[in-house]
């Protein structure tokens, strides 16, 4: 009975561990480099695009090798205190300390920041059968809790590694540790977390909202990352270890190893919704303007009447909110005319008069270009 007790359990713990090692490469290990490329720039992002103290800028890029069972974020769902100090604060020590405590994560790794909103960063990891994720995190500096990141992106599907390279494009992420929806938002904390959301051209949905860009589709990438696999040469004598590094032989060509036959892309099938994987790497580095229409506010209050001759003029105004940028469509009249007592001016000729000698002052005080764009509405209003 015991043996049979103890068969059952090598057996269940045989099961348990043949689910869990899903990886089933020839090779046991695989290298590999990630590049993180920064492409937040004020042509991509015209819109309150962060220039000074401080300028826009990634933080270090804190990174997990790890299985299935580990989750250093995922969309949909609340963060770990760890990664809110990093998500708010772009601290990386509790964070990276955290990673290396827990039992589903055989690396924590931390490339250096991109100082600028464009630029690269780089760093090499190793993956294992037993480990075969990677998840990443970048901090947008200067935000609320934003962030852009992998979330357990799979190196071994169907047998084989990531070939590579293969890039993705990132979008922000609202990590849901803060309530600020712009660059330089005062701290105003959640509590408790809610779950991580992407952020759109339209959420949320608010003109004040620092990527609030409804005129477009989707929001240009801010960021994009490019996995390659590494092949690591060990020096003359070594012996030529398991696993994915290349031989180097002193002997005869015939005799030295050969690289494998390039294999075709594996498609990125375990890709989720909020970054799409690049198969063509030829138009990859190219920034398209994003155009950001004038925006201005609901016309005021008319003024008070300016009733010299009975049929004066009231004024009204409006104030631009958003300059145009990057060729996005010109503000409209800031200034709306209107006869004050139309019906007067059209019964006695002299009031005519004086409503026209009125509107012709009235014309005279704004610059021609100001007095083109209000053409429209003064000819609703010029009495001829």
């Amino acid at each position: 009975m015991i043996g049979q007790l103890s068969l059952v359990s090598v057996v269940f713990i045989a099961l348990l561990g043949g689910v869990r090692a899903s990886c089933r490469a020839p090779e046991g290990d695989m290298v590999y480099q990630i590049e993180v490329h920064g492409d937040w720039s004020p042509h991509s992002f015209p819109k309150q695009y962060p220039k000074f103290r401080p300028n826009a800028q990634f933080s270090p890029v804190v990174g997990a090798v790890h299985n299935s069972d580990y989750t250093l974020w995922e969309e949909g769902s609340a963060v770990s205190r760890e990664f809110a100090y990093f998500a708010n604060d772009a601290v990386t020590s509790k964070l990276v300390n955290s990673i290396k405590r827990d039992p589903g994560a055989t690396t924590a790794f931390v490339a250096s920041k991109i100082k600028t909103g464009v630029g690269k960063t780089s760093k090499t990891f190793t993956a294992s059968r037993d480990f075969q994720y990677v998840s990443i995190a970048s901090h947008l500096i200067p935000s609320p809790d934003w962030f852009v990141g992998i979330s357990k992106l799979d190196l071994c599907e169907g047998g084989q590694w990531l070939q590579g390279p293969t890039t993705f494009d990132l979008r922000p992420l609202d990590a849901g540790t803060d309530q600020g929806f712009m660059f330089t938002s005062p701290d105003y904390a959640e509590d408790p977390y809610k779950p991580i959301t992407q952020i759109t051209n339209t959420f949320p949905d608010h003109p004040a909202n620092s990527f609030y860009y409804p005129s477009l589709n989707e929001l240009p990438r801010i960021a994009h990352v490019t996995i390659s696999r590494v092949n690591v040469e060990p020096r003359v004598g070594e012996a030529f270890p398991e696993g994915p590094l290349s031989a180097v032989s002193e002997g005869p060509a015939a005799a030295r190893p050969q690289p494998p036959e390039p294999q075709p892309e594996r498609p990125a099938s375990n890709v989720p919704s909020w970054f799409h994987a690049i198969t063509n790497f030829d138009n990859s580095d190219e920034v398209e303007l994003t155009p950001v229409d004038c925006g201005v506010t609901s016309w005021g209050r008319w003024g008070r009447c300016d009733d010299t001759c009975a049929v004066g003029v009231e004024r009204r105004y409006r104030i631009v909110q958003q300059k145009p940028l990057n060729g996005g469509r010109k503000c409209d009249s800031l200034i709306e005319l209107r006869i004050c007592n139309i019906r007067l001016a059209l019964k006695k000729p002299q009031k005519k008069k004086c409503a026209n000698k009125k509107m012709k002052k009235e014309r005279k005080k704004y610059n021609a270009k100001q007095m083109k764009k209000m053409n429209a509405s003064l000819n609703n209003i010029y009495i001829v």
